[in-house]
């Protein structure tokens, strides 16, 4: 099989082909439909990303799951991708240092919280509180 066409030449779950006699037929298919294609890495479904942007798999995720089946990622905090579900992630798990364990920002610190990125988190001056 190809994209968007099975070994048995008949269109894919998910896949749009033009048939015209004589002629190759030309396939796409749908990123997000919860159907993984073989260009794929990943496609968890409609509006979910969570380990995978683009049907691309995130790095630092985990994504296991069949061709044709929808794909079931796993991130790992600490792993310096910031993933839309953690507050922060500084590249590590150390405490004290804005960025908790669990990728939730500390209190009294400030995080920067762009996705795809490592947090850069610094302490908030005038808050009261004593930071490392």
């Amino acid at each position: 099989g190809g994209e968007g066409c099975d070994s048995s030449c008949q269109v894919e779950a998910g896949a749009e082909c033009t048939n015209v006699a004589d002629e190759l037929s030309v396939c796409t298919i749908e990123c997000g439909d919860g159907k993984r294609h073989s260009s794929e890495q990943c496609d968890a479904g409609p509006g979910t990303t969570l380990g995978c942007t683009n049907c691309q798999q995130d790095p630092g995720a985990t994504c296991t799951g069949n061709l044709g089946g929808i794909s079931v990622c796993e991130i790992e905090c600490g792993d310096g991708f910031r993933h839309e579900s953690e507050e922060c992630d500084d590249n590590g798990v150390a405490p004290g240092d804005g960025c908790d364990a669990t990728c939730n920002r500390e209190k009294g610190w400030s995080c920067t919280q762009v996705v795809g990125e490592t947090s850069v988190c610094s302490a908030v001056c005038g808050d009261g509180e004593q930071h490392p």
